[in-house]
């Protein structure tokens, strides 16, 4: 079977310090082979930081990260994360064969890779890494639900699909189900996804199992069981771009892709009050700071872009900082990168994954991206690399304590004494204040349980 097409969705980087990747993708697309790190590791020799990159792969989609009750019932849910749980283990016990060092494991995610990242930290004695980068993903933001029952129509509509709805053979379902090729898997995968029902939904990915998943994320967290590993985590500043159709045309489309979103849609009630929080002005909406342009679209599209963006990206970062805080944990720094990328389509603004040629060395003239990089987006990706590399070897994006450096200094976040946040943006890198559309994400925040967090 072809795991790249069936399933990678999570990559994840470990930085003599080693640095582990898990790739992005949705818990659906992806490969460990989807970044060349090769820019990071020269820049890592050339500042006399060097590290070893290990780049891990794990099951998609239906493979890896399916939910109904007969992925329950058979212990197959988030085999994903137990792909990822092995890799670093491997690394445990081999990385210094490399002439690796074991205790400066840093795993790097992005995306859905992020998200994976961060779900290990639902272990507070995990000893897999010890330090993270999470790059546009936390550990409630992707919607989820118990193992058994969450996407339990879809499951449905897939054994089906497949020929696996009760078998003629005599045969349990799930026994047809392993019988199959990978490519009628992945024809039942598709299938179902491209349903009208479901074809926005998150039918793949992580759900509540009682084991590696033991209880909803967000509950998790609010009560400190986490681990207390300091951790870069991020995110860009129109996530949502990516995520709203731009055929949306009104408030009621809008409420139709959130319920198609959630697996348990909220109430008519929570949505209405959500949507006071989310008024249809284009001057408030996601690409932000674009006054009352449109772009030629209609204006639910600002609207819901910048909904799915804080209730995805925004408020689950926040919280699982802010609650890392609370609980002890104050090695943790935060930014929003704000960098357009050049030639991008305008409605879309800062769009989600778009940092990732900075984070990889590849934003600047002169390395065969479609983007026409200039010499500014190439300082910013050295900075950016810079505070990375930074975090792997030291801990601390900014270095050894008492050093100098010729980027700006990136403050840790703890809410008890601020909300440190740092912008990354062309050669306007500065901290602000983490407390932008606090009202909507609070909300988000109060209605967990019905935001499938």
């Amino acid at each position: 079977m072809s795991t790249r097409r069936a399933g990678q969705a999570a990559r994840t980087q470990v930085f003599r310090s080693w640095s582990g990747c898990n790739f992005g993708g949705g818990f659906q697309t992806g490969d460990a082979g989807w970044f060349n790190a090769s820019r990071d590791l020269q820049y890592g020799v050339d500042s006399g930081k060097p590290f070893i990159f290990v780049a891990l792969q794990y099951r998609l989609g239906a493979f890896g990260w399916g939910t109904g009750s007969g992925y329950a019932e058979n212990q197959a849910t988030n085999l994903g994360l137990k792909d990822i749980k092995q890799g670093l283990s491997w690394v445990q016990s081999n990385i210094a064969a490399f002439g690796g060092d074991p205790s400066k494991v840093t795993l790097f995610g992005e995306s859905a890779g992020a998200m994976a990242v961060s779900l290990l930290f639902l272990d507070p004695e995990t000893t897999l890494f010890q330090k993270a980068i999470m790059e546009s993903g936390a550990p409630s933001g992707t919607p989820l639900g118990p193992a058994g029952s969450t996407w339990e129509d879809a499951y449905q509509f897939f054994l089906d699909n497949v020929g696996c709805k009760s078998p003629s053979d005599g045969s349990t379902e799930w026994a047809c189900l392993k019988a199959l090729s990978a490519d009628q898997l992945l024809n039942g995968q598709k299938a179902t996804k491209n349903q009208t029902q479901w074809v926005d939904s998150r039918l793949y990915g992580p759900s509540i199992d009682g084991d590696v998943i033991p209880d909803s994320p967000h509950t998790l967290i609010s009560n400190g069981k986490v681990a207390n590993i300091p951790f870069i985590q991020g995110n860009n500043k129109d996530e949502g771009t990516s995520f709203a159709p731009t055929t949306l045309d009104g408030p009621e489309s809008g409420r139709n892709l959130i319920r198609l979103i959630e697996p348990v849609p909220p109430s008519n009630a929570t949505l209405d009050s959500l949507l006071d929080l989310y008024p249809a002005d284009p001057t408030v909406g996601s690409p932000y700071d674009t006054g009352n342009d449109t772009f030629g679209l209609q204006p639910a599209y600002k609207r819901f872009a910048s909904i799915v963006g804080d209730l995805k990206f925004q408020a689950p970062r926040r919280h699982f900082l802010r609650e890392a805080n609370k609980h002890g944990n104050t090695a943790t720094w935060t930014y929003q990168f704000e960098q357009s990328t050049p030639g991008s389509a305008a409605q879309r603004g800062v769009w989600h994954a778009s940092e990732i040629p900075y984070v990889y060395g590849l934003a600047r003239p002169g390395t065969g991206q479609s983007a026409d990089y200039t010499d500014v987006d190439g300082a910013l990706s050295d900075a950016m690399m810079e505070y990375w590399i930074n975090f792997a070897h030291y801990s601390d994006p900014n270095g050894l304590p008492g050093t100098t450096s010729n980027f700006t200094s990136w403050p840790a976040h703890d809410i008890s004494a601020n909300t440190n946040i740092l912008r990354l943006k062309g050669d306007d890198i500065q901290v602000f204040k983490d407390d932008f559309r606090e009202e909507g994400m609070q909300f988000m925040q109060d209605n967990a349980g019905e935001f499938n967090m």
